[in-house]
């Protein structure tokens, strides 16, 4: 299991358009959206070889904080969630 597996399980577990937010240093922010984006890439590839639907696009956003420079918060939420048509 990664070490990001446990927050895109929160992602996918949201309902469709719901967004989870992310508090982390500003500088680890790209990592991590890199990470949970390779997670659900996994995940994807999983259910594609299950003959399972596939979640749709990923997105993300990063919000600055106001009180503190070096933390932003990122919010990501899938388009579809992949378990109806």
């Amino acid at each position: 299991m990664g070490m990001y597996s446990k927050l895109w399980k929160l992602i996918d577990a949201a309902e469709t358009g719901a967004e989870i937010p992310v508090r982390c240093q500003a500088e680890a922010a790209r990592r991590i959206i890199q990470a949970v984006r390779k997670e659900k890439t996994k995940n994807v590839a999983l259910r594609k070889k299950l003959g399972m639907l596939r979640q749709g696009p990923l997105k993300s956003r990063i919000v600055e904080d106001t009180t503190d420079a070096q933390q932003v918060t990122i919010y990501f939420s899938l388009e579809w969630d992949g378990r109806k048509l």
